[in-house]
């Protein structure tokens, strides 16, 4: 993480998510995005779903490929501005998914560099949002290894899946 007057060079290598009080851009690097790991927390209301949205806009106009696992039906307005396939259960995404479909989710994704939302706030069975969730981290964590390639899965809610007290699940496993 860097705050300071970004030369050329530096743009290329960073997306600006924001600015300190002071004024000065804040940016992240986008290496350590796609091949890291990243947390954003805070509480209700403080930002958390925005700053994940404005790292997927940077990554997106510089053509970094990614999949937003999406629990609340909040991304779809990326399409807005975007060439992204908007997956899920409801009438609004461009394709209906189950379980069945994470491999071919993965691949378009990862081998074919096609931006996904996965759009699982439609599922009224949550086992089956789950096991989506579940299989396609899996595949694209194979295909990911195989390709040796950066990816960055975005995945709103992650508490949903690695609950504070309790058992992981399948899902928090992976």
């Amino acid at each position: 993480m860097k705050m300071s007057e970004p030369d050329h060079e530096d743009q290329e290598r960073h997306i600006t998510v924001g600015e300190t009080d002071a004024g000065v851009e804040y940016t992240l690097p986008i290496e350590e995005l796609l091949t890291g790991r990243l947390f954003v927390t805070g509480k209700s209301g403080s930002g958390k779903s925005n700053s994940a949205s404005v790292i997927a806009e940077e990554l997106l106009a510089r053509g970094h490929p990614l999949l937003i696992v999406d629990v609340d039906g909040e991304y779809w307005g990326l399409k807005e501005e975007f060439e992204i396939l908007h997956v899920g259960a409801t009438d609004e995404c461009d394709l209906q998914v189950g379980p069945e479909h994470a491999g071919k989710i993965a691949e378009l994704a990862l081998e074919k560099h096609v931006p996904i939302i996965l759009d699982v706030s439609g599922y009224v069975d949550g086992g089956e949002a789950d096991a989506l969730v579940r299989e396609t981290a899996r595949e694209l964590f194979a295909r990911e290894q195989q390709a040796l390639q950066p990816f960055l899965m975005v995945v709103e809610e992650i508490h949903e899946y690695l609950p504070q007290r309790g058992s992981l699940g399948e899902t928090g496993e992976v």
